[in-house]
């Protein structure tokens, strides 16, 4: 059972990759369209790390559970990324104009 759940959570892991990949290349938010490889990225290694636990910890119930929606929230981040970047070029806070905001979320996203 316990080999079955981790190759559950990977075989699911690996196809929220590719619905990422998916995902990321239909935004069409062009503020967007640059971080899209490095937030792909992001969402391969996390599901990585999900998907690669020590097999025992996958026969807790409650750990199962938790991977397993670690994993759709993880997944989601190139659902909703596109429209946190419109809304931040938008309506930018006061004192920072929306590019100067894009700058920052670039420069943050590769340190």
């Amino acid at each position: 059972v316990v080999s079955k759940r981790r190759r559950l959570v990977s075989d699911m892991c690996s196809n929220l990759k590719a619905e990422t990949a998916k995902h990321v290349k239909l935004w069409s938010v062009d503020q967007a369209v640059p971080f899209g490889e490095e937030v792909q990225g992001r969402i391969a290694r996390q599901l990585d790390v999900i998907s690669t636990k020590e097999v025992d910890q996958y026969n807790q119930d409650d750990l199962f559970v938790d991977f397993v929606a670690e994993a759709f929230h993880t997944s989601q981040a190139a659902v909703w990324f596109p429209e946190m970047v419109r809304l931040a070029a938008d309506s930018g806070p006061t004192g920072g104009s929306s590019s100067t905001i894009l700058q920052d979320a670039a420069k943050a996203l590769k340190s």
